[in-house]
């Protein structure tokens, strides 16, 4: 398992560097976007967390896509990680930068391979203490914040989409699937490291279309 992270990143490097090289024409074509909202899995702590997933992709190349990665999922758990924390909770975000090479680019399904460089922000939580803290926006109420984890994320993945429906107008609904693995490396001021590597997956809808309006002449 150690050896699929590093095989996965060189392969979709040499692919992109492969594309690169060869998308030499001189024809302009409209730059391709696509959004994508999805529900997701994980385990955490051998709990089963429930949250959703938000990309943003700009294509740079006919197959190559790269842009911005948001992940948020948390619950209540039974664990205090020995503070003294009435009411557990935890959550994590996820934020990264992905790169993304379609294997398979079809007007009605798609297939990329992906990794997902970026950090892991995980907070410990006492949902029976309430506390007030300053923001740009004034004061705000939250839980009390107990301890933070903080981890660099290397998450290689793949992606499926099937098209639903498209018209005239940009942009398409895709339905996609996704398959992730979620690598955290760094120091836990609470919990093990290893408790927040895992898998996940998840599914929901895509919007992928042209940035501007082809031009039909």
């Amino acid at each position: 398992m150690k050896a699929f992270y590093p095989t996965l990143f060189f392969v979709l490097c040499s692919l992109t560097s492969s594309n690169a090289q060869n998308d030499t024409t001189s024809v302009e074509k409209p730059q391709e976007m696509t959004v994508d909202l999805m529900a997701i899995y994980t385990p955490v702590l051998n709990k089963d967390f429930y949250g959703f997933n938000f990309d943003f992709k700009v294509y740079v190349k006919e197959k190559w896509a790269t842009g911005a990665s948001f992940s948020y999922a948390g619950k209540e758990v039974d664990n205090n990680f020995g503070y003294e924390v009435e009411r557990p909770s935890l959550n994590f975000l996820a934020i990264g930068w992905i790169n993304q090479y379609d294997v398979i680019k079809k007007e009605k399904f798609r297939l990329g391979l992906n990794v997902n460089n970026g950090v892991i922000v995980s907070r410990l939580m006492d949902k029976d203490v309430i506390e007030e803290v300053w923001t740009e926006f004034g004061p705000q109420e939250n839980f009390k914040r107990v301890r933070t984890n903080t981890f660099y994320l290397f998450e290689p993945g793949i992606d499926a989409s099937v098209r639903l429906f498209g018209n005239n107008f940009f942009p398409d609904f895709y339905l996609t699937a996704k398959a992730k693995y979620r690598v955290a490396v760094g120091n836990a001021r609470f919990g093990e490291t290893s408790d927040f590597t895992n898998y996940y997956v998840g599914v929901g809808v895509s919007l992928i279309g042209f940035m501007e309006k082809p031009d039909k002449n």
